[in-house]
């Protein structure tokens, strides 16, 4: 399912399987209530052509649950109604855009150090990068983001050639600093209504601003969502970030993503059954079935699609269950014809697959995200509305804070009364 198991899961699951279908195995295997550590060993030998140790990478729920079918088909929907409507759009025109953030604390490899030692560590502070990539392999400078009130071009030192630099205080990216990125964008990429430019990005809120959606429909951009010894600081962020950006956004890794992905060259069924099986088990049922114990098989795994195999298949010696001639083996030892078949139960019955419980309702009215061409007229008007209603909303709360100022003030005075060497007087004055 994607999600993977651990050695001591695939151990448990081992020998769930074996005593279910009366396998042949160690008697210890019954003591411990798991396979051995040498099965182990000989299983992920026997299988080291499609089976290794990793370590999984972090995947956010919102990420797991979206990457479904429904939302690939309508992700490509779109993509085919760009290249119908304004193309087809050539590859150097296809453009990906992404942010990923840079720390200045790198991730720590383990030290050796005295039992009960403090070893140090820091968070660090983050800085955003905004790079873009097309179809054909090239890319364009990025744009780094600093968490400081003011830019300085000093801090853009050692990074890759033509980079732009911009600084908010916490280091995102927001909708001014967009923009300018955008301005960087446009300048780059020559595009207009007649020779239109396909730019694909996720529909975080600073994408979406009013300004940039007007200035991207002008310009003819079609806008598809989805060292030791040395202090590293945000400094040096740009500097470390021009060493690896030419390395990691080479021609051969653009165009692999843009292949593997289906833009480019344009593939509908680049995913298959298997792909979307990590958004099976984050599918929710409906809040009226019970949440506990919920489990459930996908449907590719049909109730009579158990497999068969002979008797002679059970009893190929299993990779490292070797034992001494004395030691006794549990399961079954029902003598069977060589080519007797013979029904197993599969992994999916001895250990059902998960299913989540049902997501709690949120009061907080948050639009759910979806795949749209928010550079069309319908998507711009509907965005700049829900920008609108926001700010009259802020708006009314302001209002609502001069028509009862005494909640204020008493809040105010309750400040400064914890703060020396402010006169009565002073206090008097404010609540006046």
């Amino acid at each position: 399912m994607q999600y993977g198991l651990t050695k001591k899961d695939v151990r448990q699951l081992a020998y769930k399987f074996a005593k279910a279908n009366g396998k042949k195995y160690p008697q210890s295997w019954d003591e411990d209530q798991i396979a051995g550590e040498e099965w182990m060993r000989g299983f992920l030998k026997i299988h080291s052509s499609s089976l290794s140790i990793r370590k999984p990478e972090a995947t956010s729920l919102s990420r797991a649950t979206s990457f479904n079918r429904y939302n690939v088909e309508r992700f490509f929907n779109n993509v085919k109604d760009v290249h119908s409507r304004f193309g087809p759009i050539s590859p150097e025109k296809i453009w990906n855009l992404d942010e990923t953030g840079l720390s200045t604390v790198q991730g720590q490899s383990k030290i050796v150090a005295p039992i009960g030692s403090a070893t140090a560590g820091e968070r660090g502070q983050l800085v955003t990068m905004i790079a873009a990539v097309n179809a054909v392999g090239n890319s364009l400078p990025p744009m780094f983001i600093f968490p400081r009130v003011h830019f300085k071009d000093r801090m853009l030192f050692g990074g890759p050639a033509g980079c732009i630099g911009a600084a908010n205080i916490s280091g995102w990216s927001n909708d001014g600093t967009f923009l300018k990125f955008l301005d960087h964008f446009l300048g780059s990429v020559k595009c207009s209504k007649e020779d239109r430019v396909l730019l694909i990005l996720d529909n975080h809120k600073t994408h979406l601003s009013v300004q940039a959606l007007e200035k991207a429909s002008a310009a003819g951009l079609s806008w598809l969502h989805n060292n030791r010894g040395k202090t590293f600081d945000i400094y040096a962020v740009a500097e470390a970030a021009g060493i690896a950006y030419p390395k990691a956004f080479t021609p051969q890794n653009i165009l692999s993503g843009f292949r593997k992905s289906g833009i480019y060259p344009l593939d509908t069924e680049i995913f298959t059954g298997d792909d979307f099986l990590g958004a099976y088990v984050t599918d929710r049922i409906p809040s009226s079935h019970p949440t506990e114990n919920v489990t459930a098989r996908p449907e590719s795994v049909e109730e009579n699609s158990r497999p068969h195999i002979t008797s002679a298949d059970l009893d190929e010696p299993t990779p490292g269950t070797s034992f001494d001639a004395g030691n006794k083996r549990s399961g079954s030892d029902t003598p069977q014809s060589k080519h007797e078949v013979v029904n197993i139960v599969t992994p999916e019955e001895v250990q059902p697959y998960p299913k989540a419980t049902p997501r709690k309702k949120s009061n907080r009215g948050r639009r759910v995200g979806r795949t749209v061409i928010v550079t069309d007229t319908p998507e711009k008007l509907a965005l700049k509305k829900q920008k609108e209603k926001k700010k009259q909303r802020n708006k009314n709360i302001a209002t609502e804070k001069v028509r009862h100022p005494k909640k204020v003030v008493r809040n105010v005075a309750g400040i400064l009364k914890l703060q020396p060497g402010i006169k009565e007087a002073s206090r008097m004055d404010l609540q006046n």
